[in-house]
């Protein structure tokens, strides 16, 4: 079953403030764009995009921007 969290504290300020407490590198470390989930997949970003209710991966919005777990994204390309 597919999760679409989404991060907001209502100020639409969640991308700066998840970079100036945790840094970029958290972000890089930790999860896949949909560009390069969608190159993975072998898809356009296009398709992911309009696809990504359908897929059985988690995936995280932060500010209206999605991004996608790699531990449980590389599970799925396992299985897939």
């Amino acid at each position: 079953m597919q999760r679409i969290y989404t991060l907001s504290n209502g100020t639409g300020d969640e991308m700066e403030n998840l970079k100036k407490s945790n840094g970029t590198g958290f972000l890089k470390n930790a999860f896949y764009t949909p560009k390069e989930a969608a190159e993975l997949l072998g898809v356009s970003q296009k398709t992911f995009y309009r696809n990504i209710k359908d897929y059985t991966f988690d995936v995280v919005k932060i500010g209206g921007r999605y991004y996608v777990p790699k531990n449980g994204f590389d599970s799925f390309l396992k299985r897939w």
